[in-house]
């Protein structure tokens, strides 16, 4: 322990502070879009903008992706934010009578 003095002669002792453990990096999970061949392409790029936050560009590449490989990731999130897209996702799908299907992988 190191030594701190206070006054001319009178030594205390330093108190020693805890370190914090590092924290634990939380996985994130993929969302994934599937294709339907149903939902028109300008609705798919509306929720991809609008509820997973993506710009023109990257909302196209993942719908393209989704087109031609019949899936595509979405985004990468913590679970419960993914959990809360998806769910809004499909909301607003259904909403519009579209069958837009995401999931979720841990």
């Amino acid at each position: 322990m190191e030594e701190e003095k206070d006054k001319p002669g009178e030594v205390r002792e330093k108190k020693k502070v805890p370190r914090k453990k590092p924290a634990r990096e939380i996985p994130l999970c993929r969302v994934v879009m599937h294709d339907d061949k149903a939902t028109p392409l300008e609705f798919v790029l509306r929720v991809l903008r609008q509820v997973f936050l993506k710009d023109q560009v990257d909302a196209a590449r993942i719908a393209i992706e989704a087109e031609s490989k019949q899936r595509a990731v979405a985004a990468e999130l913590h679970f419960e934010l993914a959990e809360h897209r998806v769910s809004r996702a499909h909301a607003f799908a259904r909403q519009e009578g579209h069958p837009l299907l995401f999931t979720i992988e841990r």
